[in-house]
């Protein structure tokens, strides 16, 4: 079975409007052979509206490593997400990336200029 397939349902939970049922969907996810898979979602919960979600969601991506290749895409766009948390993290996991996010440079540079003006 495909590794998203079988994380979609906690990445579904996410988007919860209870807090504790995305934390817990974080917690789940942490527990999870394909984690990785969960990149991008993990990257939008850095963003959440509750402190106790994006601090999870945070200390779960400090220890990911590299996002699959596929999120290129989905990680470039939320670098012009409107949030701080959000923002930096799509930047560190296209940093993981090494040179297989170079189709991103121009906008990492982008958002570092933007970023570094306000």
């Amino acid at each position: 079975m495909d590794p998203a397939a079988q994380i979609k349902p906690w990445i579904d939970q996410l988007r919860a409007d209870a807090e504790s049922r995305r934390t817990a969907a974080i917690e789940q996810l942490m527990r999870s052979p394909h984690l990785q898979a969960a990149a991008v979602a993990l990257v939008e919960a850095s963003g959440d509206a509750s402190e106790a979600v994006r601090q999870l969601a945070s200390g779960v991506l400090e220890d990911l490593g590299p996002p699959a290749a596929a999120d290129l895409a989905q990680l470039t766009a939320l670098l012009s997400n409107g949030t701080e948390d959000v923002a930096y993290w799509a930047a560190t996991l296209l940093g993981r990336l090494g040179g297989a996010a170079a189709p991103a440079a121009e906008t990492l540079v982008s958002a570092a200029a933007r970023d570094g003006a306000a």
